[in-house]
């Protein structure tokens, strides 16, 4: 455990971000070794925690007001405080357009991702969505989505990317088990991701299906159990009769139509690199368009991270 450990607050340590005894055995990374006892799959907190005091004893770790963090990185104590009452403001702006979203008829469940997930914002940075839509409708709720963000000007616009909102992830309630989008083994950021997706509208427990589909993440991080946001962070299910007049206006289209208006409007540079690696998926059950996918880079600099230490 002491190197799955050290593994975890490295992972962590390339967004500024000390962690708890808690989330370090939350989000312990292959936990795994003869010196802890393992329970269903799962290393005991308790372990962790005296683990983790040998480790600042050996100076292998610092600590700070109940963070853990790599010597010398104290500074990122203060940092994830000011990130997280940064995040704080983008999470109720989150939560505004939940609200709303949740009207459209289609939208099953909208959780906030990315370091919003685990509220580390920078200021400048814009609000990451990730939508599940009802099976044959992931077309049509893309388009209502994209369509009223960009009436209010809520989209990403080249450098002017604050408090806008990112729609480049979409599934439908068909296909919840999103392994195959990694990028194998060592994909560590995707690992991390599902499990720090926080689900701020949740209609008929799609959270939970979702989190039993991709079970796999488990061989990777085996104390993860979730996410249950709390209430202010929450969206009720909006009242019915609107999602079904929703549903008879002119806004239900054909999802066939749906489809073929995006793809005539979406960029060449997209439609080039759809579907020929997994930055940049297109079908009808996974619309994912992170042209700019840093995965590799993030594995790249945990790896020497890990190698340093």
């Amino acid at each position: 455990m002491y190197n799955s450990i050290l593994k975890t607050i490295a992972y962590f340590d390339i967004f500024d971000y000390p962690l708890t005894q808690f989330e370090v055995w939350k989000w312990l990374y292959k936990c795994q070794g003869t010196s802890v006892k393992v329970q269903g799959g799962s290393c005991r907190l308790l372990d962790v925690i005296n683990e983790l005091e040998q480790l600042v004893t050996d100076n292998q770790l610092e600590t700070q007001n109940g963070f853990y963090f790599l010597p010398g990185r104290s500074d990122t104590v203060k940092i994830r405080m000011d990130r997280y009452n940064i995040a704080e403001i983008k999470y109720k702006k989150a939560i505004r357009m939940a609200k709303f979203f949740s009207m459209i008829p289609h939208n099953k469940m909208i959780a906030v991702c990315n370091t919003l997930g685990y509220s580390n914002s920078r200021e400048g940075s814009d609000i990451d969505l990730f939508i599940i839509t009802a099976k044959n409708r992931i077309w049509l709720t893309r388009l209502l989505s994209v369509f009223f963000l960009k009436i209010l000007g809520l989209r990403p616009k080249g450098k002017k990317i604050k408090d806008k909102f990112c729609l480049s992830f979409f599934i439908s309630e068909d296909n919840l088990n999103i392994e195959n989008l990694g990028m194998g083994e060592q994909d560590i950021y995707f690992q991390f991701w599902v499990t720090q997706l926080v689900p701020i509208y949740n209609t008929q427990n799609l959270y939970e299906k979702f989190l039993d589909a991709n079970s796999w993440v488990k061989s990777y991080l085996p104390n993860n159990f979730g996410f249950e946001p709390a209430q202010r962070r929450k969206v009720k299910e909006r009242i019915r009769i609107i999602r079904k007049i929703w549903a008879k206006t002119t806004f239900n289209i054909d999802e066939k139509v749906a489809k073929k208006i995006q793809l005539m409007i979406m960029p060449n540079k997209l439609k080039s690199l759809a579907n020929k690696d997994t930055r940049v998926v297109i079908n009808d059950q996974i619309l994912k368009f992170h042209e700019n996918d840093r995965r590799e880079i993030y594995r790249d600099l945990w790896q020497r991270k890990v190698a340093s230490l």
